[in-house]
């Protein structure tokens, strides 16, 4: 499973971070910027950081934020319930 936390950082651009959930835990894996072209509709996509794909990174390592590590802690949160065994069978 995978969260993302998306950052605005002016109105034509955000930072997105992406995590992966391995063992109850939200694991930094890529970082990228999206970015809206003036006069255009699409927002477009730069990967500056991907574990997985280290070819293509333009940054060598990126400083994960407080406030980035509070959001995607906020939503891996927002991903768990609990339930009684009943309530879960019954769905």
């Amino acid at each position: 499973m995978m969260i993302q936390v998306k950052k605005q950082i002016t109105e034509t651009e955000l930072e997105v971070y992406s995590f992966n959930i391995l063992d109850m835990t939200a694991v930094f894996v890529k970082y990228e910027k999206e970015f809206k072209p003036e006069g255009k509709r699409v927002w477009k996509s730069e990967v500056l950081w991907d574990k997985y794909y280290t070819r293509g990174n333009t940054l060598e390592k990126v400083d994960l934020p407080d406030d980035v590590r509070e959001l995607a802690l906020d939503e891996f949160k927002r991903l768990i319930s609990v339930k009684t065994w009943d309530e879960f069978k019954n769905k």
